[in-house]
């Protein structure tokens, strides 16, 4: 192993290919492809979801929707620790050239063909740690692991501006509009509230989270999921409101327009109620105000509010509105979930991003050439996604980042070693 020639490099020289193109004297090392078992558990590592546990009990087995058998494994384990049964053998492990348990397997083959690009694009495990790829270098990227030519972000890849945000205010009867709005200050990962233990002393009990929340402890701490309308037009909203628990008096909704002020409001107490508006005039930047409160007490109120809303035509005497293809633009009928849109802080510029994404999956800087690509990839992703949603509950952006994961866990340098 200390031999020169085993320490060979993979680097190819236009002189040295021209005299031996085949390297049948052995003049460079050929690339070599990751080994079925070395493959899985780099893309755990890739993901941070790679355990180091040893010994124990393996990791087991079971069939998929599709008739596949995979690893049913939560924890991450490497895949020496792998279930191996000789009647159902794991198919990507299999797809990659594992060994075949029903016979002696004196050498290992290293083949190329059609169902490993398959299995890297529609494996269940590849798309479920890509999307966990992406959400690692949401959470973990910053400047530091930019090269210096991506650490001052442009503006297209600056983080966009959230449609949703979470906070608490009051409503104002008197003006039918948000009296005042603040953005809850702590996210524990699945939902934004006052501080780090509940309830916070200055805000109290509000909390948001993808699917509804709990009231603040008196009128002035509403809590308040609001939407700014990334385009003008007449917008319908749909939902259901409720509130499960018979204690207390129940909690009330508001929808309030910073357009045209109040739109709905509703109350519920242990029941269940649809909520809906039509014909709502928005211009662009106008925020809809999805307002709940604690009515008379704060006992039991939690809630639960899924909102939908749908742009259904162009304000009077506008000109007509097409789908267009900037990244930011946005379809004439385009449509938005509260679940759906419901996240985090906002994540790192896309820059760092995708410099992060490379030292993972690489262990090397990005190049410039190498971003400026990637970051077309995700725009264009971006937007095709924003246009044609398709049922996907993933954040259009998140889903962009998710497929460009998916492709550098699939590229030629991340497959084979030098």
């Amino acid at each position: 192993m200390t031999s020169t020639v085993y320490r060979q490099s993979s680097v190819r020289t236009e002189e040295r290919a021209s005299q031996d193109p085949a390297n049948r004297l052995y003049w460079k090392r050929p690339l070599q492809r990751l080994d079925a078992e070395i493959l899985r558990d780099r893309i755990l590592a890739v993901s941070g979801r790679l355990s180091e546990q040893m010994y124990g009990p393996p990791a087991a087995i079971k069939t998929d929707d599709t008739g596949q058998v995979i690893v049913s494994d939560n924890a991450g384990r490497r895949s020496v620790y792998v279930q191996v049964r000789r009647t159902q053998p794991v198919a990507m492990l299999t797809a990659f050239d594992a060994p075949v348990m029903e016979i002696n397997c004196e050498r290992r083959p290293s083949s190329t063909v059609a169902t490993q690009a398959l299995m890297l694009m529609n494996s269940e495990f590849i798309l479920a740690e890509a999307a966990r790829f992406a959400q690692r270098i949401n959470q973990e990227a910053s400047a530091d692991f930019a090269p210096d030519f991506a650490k001052t972000p442009s503006v297209t890849t600056s983080p966009q501006k959230l449609l949703w945000q979470a906070g608490y205010g009051a409503f104002d009867a008197q003006s039918s509009r948000t009296a005042h709005f603040h953005r809850l200050p702590h996210w524990t990962g699945s939902a934004w509230q006052g501080g780090a233990t509940l309830p916070d002393p200055s805000i109290g009990w509000v909390i948001l989270n993808a699917g509804g929340g709990h009231t603040g402890n008196d009128q002035q701490h509403a809590a308040i999921r609001r939407w700014t309308a990334p385009v003008s037009g007449l917008f319908e909203i749909s939902g259901k409101f409720s509130h499960g628990s018979k204690n207390g008096d129940g909690v009330r909704g508001r929808l309030v327009s910073s357009h045209g002020g109040l739109a709905g409001e509703w109350t519920v107490h242990n029941q269940e109620t649809a909520t809906a508006a039509k014909a709502l005039a928005l211009q662009a930047g106008d925020t809809l105000d999805f307002i709940v409160d604690c009515r008379g007490t704060v006992e039991s109120d939690s809630f639960h509010w899924s909102v939908d809303l749908k742009r259904t035509g162009d304000l009077p005497n506008a000109a007509p509105s097409n789908a267009a293809t900037a990244p930011s633009a946005v379809a004439a009928d385009a449509s938005w979930n509260s679940a759906a849109g419901f996240q985090g802080p906002a994540p790192p510029a896309l820059a760092w991003r995708l410099a992060y994404a490379w030292k993972l999956a690489y262990a090397r800087e990005i190049t410039p050439e190498e971003l400026e690509l990637a970051k077309e990839f995700v725009l264009r992703q971006t937007a095709y996604l924003r246009v044609h949603p398709a049922g996907n509950k993933v954040a259009a952006e998140q889903q962009a980042l998710t497929n460009l994961c998916q492709t550098l866990l699939s590229s030629n340098e991340f497959l084979y070693v030098d």
